[in-house]
Parts: structure tokens; C-alpha cells; sequence
């Protein structure tokens, strides 16, 4: 891969990440934190627009670099939610729905498990002890 790819999906990566931020902002205003929901219409918007650009660019040839800086570094940036539906979906298509209902379940216990696990690491070693 070159560097031009990497760039791509660096720049990509940034825009998104600003588009998320800038979208996730105003529903949260609109209608309090007792729900999040600004990341729920972040991911909803991702993974609608991953399976608009994959259709697309399924009819037609797929360039690297215009398909690295949109899906991988917009998309990606934007929300990995959209890689996941996405690449679920195609499991799904393949004929795979066990393997897709699987990926759905692993992902879904494994991730939570690691954010609580990462934030009792914080609570429990880092900021309660060994870094003070």
C-alpha cells in the first residue's frame, strides 16, 4: 500500500471524525443526555451512507483511493458502526447468517466487556492508585 492510500485515509479520517462530532452535537441539545442520542442518528447515518457507497461503487470498478478516503477514513471516522452493519450485512448476502448473528453477538459482549473493562482499569489502578 502507499503512502497516498495512507493519506487518504488520514484525511478521510479527519473530516469524519468532525462530522461526528459536529452531528452528535445537536440532538443531544435538542433532547437532553438521558439517551444518547446524537451517537444512535451518528451510527444510523453511517450505516446508511456505508451501504449507499458500497452499492455504488459495487456497480463500477474500485479504485483504491477515492474508496479508502470515503469508506475507511469519512465513513470510518465518522463511525466503525458502519464498517460492522456493513460487513455483517455481507455475511448475511453470502449465505452466512450464523456466522453474521455470531460476529453481531461477539462483537457487541466483547466490546462492552472491553469499555468496562478499560474504564474499571482507570477507576480501579490508574487514577486510584498507581497514578498518584
Amino acid at each position: 500500500m502507499n503512502w497516498m492510500v495512507w493519506a487518504a485515509v488520514a484525511a478521510g479520517s479527519a473530516i469524519g471524525g468532525v462530522l461526528r462530532f459536529a452531528l452528535a452535537q445537536g440532538p443531544q441539545r435538542m433532547f437532553g443526555m438521558a439517551w444518547p442520542w446524537g451517537t444512535f442518528l451518528v451510527n444510523a447515518l453511517g450505516c446508511l451512507a456505508i451501504g449507499l457507497v458500497a452499492g455504488w461503487w459495487s456497480s463500477r470498478g474500485q479504485p483504491v483511493l477515492p474508496r479508502a478516503f470515503l469508506m475507511v477514513g469519512i465513513l470510518g471516522g465518522f463511525t466503525t458502526y458502519s464498517s460492522f452493519a456493513l460487513e455483517t450485512v455481507l455475511l448475511w448476502q453470502q449465505g452466512a447468517a450464523a456466522r453474521a448473528a455470531g460476529y453481531v453477538v461477539a462483537t457487541t459482549l466483547v466490546c462492552v466487556a472491553a469499555a468496562a473493562g478499560g474504564l474499571w482499569l482507570w477507576q480501579q489502578w490508574i487514577s486510584g492508585g498507581v497514578a498518584r
